[in-house]
């Protein structure tokens, strides 16, 4: 009996020691778990329901959620601003059109006539004027004489027609023109001229070549001509042309701009995009005279003053005397613009002088911009169903824009911490590249409320700076028991502080006077550990005195 009563104050005391020991290891372990977890951040939540504390700063983490009985919840870390995202504008973006189309109606094509290369045994021709010999065709001159005549079939000086007039030396009636041929190594007379337009005797001079004028009406066509009586060298030579005063003298012209949208006359109120045309009379300075006839260019000028050199375009009178109007203009950018006109005469008149200069102008056009507010999480318009720690951005649609006119510049969003925007708000300005507006940078995890964006479009040279955009409001629900998004349960107070960043006001979380009692302080650690030992220390001296007794028996 005495044995086992021993036996059993040993057992006693081991099992004592034992508990001690593990005891002490639990406090220990408990310590070393709640130190790390303080440091990454995580609460731990104790039993009835209480709420985790708040995680480890970040820009504002969301609070833990309500643990159940011995459960561990972690604080979610605060984000920072997202990155921008994108929205494209209405518009297509394209280049700049030119003021009018790349064709135009042209006159022919000056080319001078052949001068032929006289020959003659025993005499020589008197040089004529550069300007004034247009010659035969480069044929061999003996090909072209048959029984003693000469032939000469080409085009005159310019198809056919006198290009400039000369001084013959001769008076030219009124409403005709005076041609000059010139037969060197002519054969014996009588001289005669034989043309298309006409015949006209010839005079021998005296360097042996015969003289041959020619009168026609002003504008006749020469196609071709022969002399007689030649030899086997004769050239004939179209030497030149002079001409007579019109008929009806000179005329005037002028022009009117007109909006080729409205078909009506240019008003001033065109802007980006309008398309413009010019139009044209001609009026004869002598009244009672023929129908006017020949072409009418117009000149388009980029700048308002009709300086510089412009785009000319000619057009061919009607027949009865109307002048058809100028292509129309491409689309015309925001700016000043001009026309003028001038006739260029025909067989009854001459040349009209330049038509006064014909300024008009194009006006920047307006556009408006609206915004749809998105859930930064989901990346989609704003549903309404969000909670506190909820992020957002706006995004912004220009219209009103002109296709082929690209909006630049920039777009100001505004973030209000109210639902109505309400100054004073928080301002960010974004750069339109390409006609792509960027978003609004993302805001800051929101506490439950009433927030708004606007936004203003600041304008370019083909558009001015829109209105504000109709205030768009939207709300942030609380967070339900047992959200992720946040908690004011468990010693944090949400409250909200200004910030730059996304437009939108930061929360933060302000520390509870009450500490939580899953919270270890440091001081709490080291009366954990104290009371380990002293049990430690306790069991310790209850072994050594059971052994002691024990001996004592022996």
């Amino acid at each position: 009996m005495r044995g086992n009563s021993r036996r059993h104050r040993i057992n006693a005391a081991a099992i004592a020691l034992a508990a001690v020991i593990g005891t002490g290891a639990t406090f220990l372990s408990v310590a070393t778990a709640t130190q790390a977890a303080t440091k990454d951040g995580t609460a731990t939540a104790v039993t009835n329901g209480t709420a985790g504390n708040t995680g480890n700063s970040g820009a504002s983490g969301a609070s833990g959620a309500s643990g159940a009985s011995g459960a561990t919840s972690t604080g979610n870390t605060g984000s920072g601003t997202s990155a921008a995202g994108s929205t494209t504008a209405t518009p297509t973006p394209t280049t700049q059109p030119s003021a009018l189309p790349s064709s135009q109606s042209s006159g022919n094509t000056p080319s001078a006539a052949n001068t032929g290369a006289a020959a003659a045994t025993g005499s020589s021709t008197p040089p004529a004027p550069a300007s004034a010999v247009r010659s035969a065709p480069n044929a061999d001159p003996s090909s072209t004489v048959v029984d003693g005549t000469v032939t000469w079939t080409g085009n005159g000086t310019t198809n056919g027609q006198c290009d400039n007039s000369e001084n013959l030396g001769i008076t030219v009636p009124n409403g005709e023109q005076a041609w000059l041929f010139i037969l060197t190594s002519p054969g014996t007379g009588p001289f005669e001229l034989t043309t298309n337009l006409g015949s006209a005797p010839g005079t021998q001079e005296g360097n042996g070549s015969v003289h041959f004028i020619l009168l026609t009406p002003l504008g006749a066509t020469l196609t071709s001509a022969t002399a007689v009586t030649g030899t086997a060298h004769s050239v004939l030579t179209v030497s030149g042309c002079q001409f007579g005063a019109p008929l009806f003298s000179g005329t005037t012209t002028s022009t009117t701009v007109f909006d080729a949208t409205t078909g009506g006359p240019w008003s001033g109120t065109e802007t980006v995009g309008a398309l413009a045309f010019d139009t044209d009379t001609v009026t004869p300075t002598t009244p009672g005279g023929p129908t006017p006839t020949g072409t009418v260019t117009y000149t388009f000028f980029m700048n308002g003053t009709c300086d510089g050199t412009g785009t000319t375009v000619t057009v061919t009178l009607n027949a009865d005397g109307t002048v058809p109007p100028s292509p129309t203009s491409l689309p015309l950018a925001a700016g000043d613009y001009s026309y003028d006109a001038v006739y260029n005469g025909d067989s009854n008149y001459s040349a009209s002088p330049v038509s006064s200069c014909e300024p008009f102008s194009v006006a920047e056009t307006t556009p408006t911009v609206t915004t749809v507010v998105f859930d930064a999480t989901t990346n989609s318009p704003w549903a309404g169903t969000e909670l506190a720690g909820a992020t957002a951005y706006d995004t912004s649609t220009l219209s009103g824009l002109f296709v082929g006119f690209v909006p630049t510049g920039t777009v100001t969003y505004t973030f209000f911490p109210n639902g109505n925007c309400t100054a004073p708000g928080t301002t960010e300005t974004v750069t339109i590249a390409d006609g792509v507006i960027p978003k609004s940078p993302t805001s800051l995890p929101l506490p439950a409320g009433s927030y708004s964006y606007d936004a203003v479009y600041n304008g370019d040279s083909n558009y001015n700076p829109s209105a504000v955009s109709v205030c768009e409001p939207f709300s942030v629900a609380p967070a339900t028991s047992g959200s992720t998004t946040g908690s004011t349960t468990g010693g944090a107070a949400v409250t909200t502080s200004p910030a730059t960043a996304g437009g939108a006001a930061a929360p933060t979380t302000a520390p509870s006077a009450t500490r939580s009692a899953i919270a270890f302080t440091g001081a709490d650690l080291a009366a954990m550990f104290a009371a380990g030992l002293a049990l430690l220390a306790t069991g310790s001296v209850l072994v050594l005195e059971s052994r002691r007794r024990r001996r004592r028996r022996v």
